[in-house]
């Protein structure tokens, strides 16, 4: 059956609407709480004001359900908002206060900082809600917070920065469709617990997952195989080195580090075989229910709760209540059914990338597999079971390629076989680890076993990152356009309506869509944007200058060891840049008749006698009587780069406010662009 022949994909359709409206502007939620009642009531009038015989046709209902549910969406997500919300943190804070935080989850640590989401509970004694992202430094001792723990704390909460330079990852965009605004920088030191806030679940749970790694360590477990073992079965992925993480990505594999569908789904596997024996009996078979989802979801406790824990958990128990019924379970049914779940309890789960790709797969696997298994059908069980896994390999690519070329820009062409590795060495990986784990708290773990084990992932290890480190099999830095990302998936749908359709009309409109795709990809290469721009660019401790004109750009930069093209990367893939000159520093730009002066010297009389500039770049941290230099050239605006020092740049901004003269600090307001 195709996707909209299922009434829950028709309710889902909808609400995804709302979710999408709702995130993009501000619907006070009282107002859409009183057009979803209202629309209430219309359905209900328009349900039976019309005969038995004639209600499965009832377009007006069904355009009334629809907008309905789209209300629903649209005040699920604005209730949350802020504005919205009277005890949210946001209202009551003034600098430099008092808080009670509960860290939620643990995020990948950066040099200087261990990173968690973590809930406002008060401030400055108020009792508030909302999320923020917490920066635990750890420069002076090890950090030995723990995830669902409450904290009392000082300290200043922080507005999060826009991206600084041009086609940057937008963090700031990505936090807020996760309804976080702010962070907060912290001392490990300055952590205070609160008493009695570590008896609860979740930091038990925490408390298991470290008592767990001890163990592990304890029993000879150590390295990479200690940082895998975290990965799969206890969801912690931030103790994996940033080498052995970027091959997995460069493979394809990426999915593997990251508790998901493959993962629930080999533990429900894991559970159906082992509690096999309850199925004789009436009785017993009752409790065999109860106590795979009591499992599944103390494993997603465990794992931290995190967004691919929950819709996978989530997903799957709705298949362990199929498969509890004794009914072959409709797994496109339970998807969608799961997916509308997830996303009117958490709305913001429908602009996570896994949460897109997990499903993205899923359903390309479950509609496109069969299709392809009907095409052969080896008679050899060797030869079936390897066609099989290539088929479930390349139908979760198929489903999640676009998505993979919008987000990470690149294509691993080894994806099949090492998937077709892989995947099962996971099953089996994560079996010997559960059993590891038995047997070390046991304490009857022999040390033969965990040599094995530790084969087994030093093995997969290897191969991933032999296979990430194959550069001439990896595409990179491939522009892919929503644009393209529409059209692709338009593709899809195509194909999935001919798999059920073989008409002349499906496959036109396969045919129509496969060439727009074609013109599109083509004309994103062959005509790139025409521009002229002048920017100066956020670097720390560096000048970077660039000069784009068309698919043409002259960069002026500092000294620096790092490759121009992995300075400017997201620049020149989005900008389609085909040629990149590089040049040292100049004393002056001219640009569309507009002159940039680069003051990078303390030799006030050198910038003195030159013509007058229309704007005044200072760099090096320059010492210089900066009203002379105002009074001599008079700018339109005087730019400082990120190679200064922070409190000569506070005091040309303070000159520039005096002199009511444009001051522009790309520290604080990212690069700045020279307007023609």
């Amino acid at each position: 059956m195709l996707p909209w022949n299922y009434n829950s994909f028709r309710l889902l359709l909808p609400l995804c609407s709302g979710i999408v409206i709702g995130f993009n502007y501000a619907v006070p939620p009282g107002i859409a709480l009183y057009i979803a009642f209202v629309l209430l009531l219309l359905l209900g009038i328009s349900h039976y004001s019309v005969p038995i015989s004639g209600r499965t046709d009832n377009q007006v209902f069904t355009v009334l359900a629809f907008v309905l549910l789209c209300c629903i969406g649209l005040y699920r997500v604005n209730v949350e908002k802020p504005q919205y919300t009277q005890n949210h943190y946001s209202h009551f804070i003034q600098g430099n206060d008092s808080l009670t935080i509960t860290l939620i989850n643990r995020l990948k640590p950066t040099l200087h900082n261990q990173r968690y989401t973590a809930r406002v509970d008060e401030v400055n004694g108020k009792t508030t809600q909302g999320t923020i992202l917490c920066h635990i430094s750890l420069q002076d001792t090890l950090v030995n917070a723990i995830t669902g723990c409450s904290y009392t704390v000082k300290g200043n909460i922080r507005s999060i920065h826009p991206p600084r330079n041009p086609h940057q990852f937008d963090y700031r965009s990505y936090l807020q469709r996760r309804l976080i605004y702010h962070q907060l920088y912290l001392d490990s030191s300055g952590l205070r617990p609160l008493p009695g806030s570590e008896n609860n679940l979740y930091s038990s749970a925490g408390t298991l997952r470290k008592s767990t790694i001890s163990l592990l360590r304890e029993n000879g477990v150590q390295g990479d195989v200690l940082a895998l073992t975290q990965a799969l079965l206890l969801g912690e992925r931030q103790d994996i080195p940033n080498t052995l993480y970027d091959d997995y990505s460069a493979a394809g594999v990426i999915h593997i580090l990251s508790i998901s569908g493959l993962h629930v789904g080999i533990l429900l596997l894991l559970l159906h075989s082992a509690l096999f024996p309850l199925n004789y009996s009436r009785h017993s078979r009752i409790l065999k229910f109860p106590i795979t989802i009591s499992i599944l979801w103390f494993f997603a406790i465990i794992a931290g709760l995190t967004p691919s824990v929950v819709r996978a958990t989530t997903m799957f128990s709705f298949l362990a209540f199929s498969m509890q019924l004794r009914r072959t379970p409709d797994v496109k049914n339970t998807l969608f059914a799961s997916m509308f779940t997830l996303l009117l309890i958490k709305p913001g789960f429908l602009f996570d990338i896994g949460f897109q790709m997990s499903y993205a797969a899923v359903f390309s696997i479950v509609y496109f597999h069969p299709v392809l298994m009907s095409l052969w059908n080896p008679k050899n069980s060797v030869l079936r079971y390897l066609w099989q896994l290539a088929g479930v390999s390349f139908t979760a690519q198929l489903g999640v390629l676009p998505l993979s070329l919008y987000y990470f820009h690149q294509f691993p062409v080894l994806f099949l076989p090492i998937n077709m590795i892989v995947v099962p060495l996971t099953g089996l990986i994560m079996s010997a680890g559960i059993a590891v784990l038995i047997l070390a708290s046991t304490g009857l773990l022999p040390s033969v076993f965990v040599d094995i084990y530790s084969f087994l992932v030093s093995a997969m290890n290897a191969l991933i990152s032999f296979a990430g480190r194959l550069d001439h099999f990896i595409f990179k830095d491939i522009y892919f356009s929503g644009n393209q990302l529409a059209v692709s998936y338009l593709v899809i749908a195509s194909l999935l309506l001919l798999s059920v359709r073989k008409t002349r009309g499906v496959l036109l409109v396969l045919g129509s869509s496969i060439a727009l795709l074609i013109i599109l990809t083509a004309h994103n290469y062959l005509y790139p944007p025409q521009k002229e721009e002048f920017i100066i660019w956020h670097q720390y401790r560096k000048t970077l200058i660039t000069r784009q004109s068309g698919a043409t750009v002259i960069a002026y930069r500092s000294l620096d060891s790092l490759p121009l093209k992995k300075v400017l990367g997201d620049f020149i893939r989005e900008e389609r840049i085909h040629k990149i000159d590089s040049s040292k520093l100049l004393s002056s730009y001219t640009f569309k008749n507009q002159s940039v002066l680069y003051i990078n010297q303390s030799d006030i009389q050198a910038y003195l006698s030159i013509p007058q500039a229309d704007y005044l770049l200072l760099s090096q941290s320059p010492k210089i009587n900066l009203e002379r230099l105002l009074l001599y050239h008079r700018p339109k605006a005087v730019i400082a780069d990120g190679d200064n020092a922070q409190y000569l740049v506070a005091l040309w901004r303070s000159t520039c406010t005096k002199k009511k003269l444009p001051f522009h600090s790309t520290y604080e307001k990212g690069a700045y662009i020279v307007q023609p």
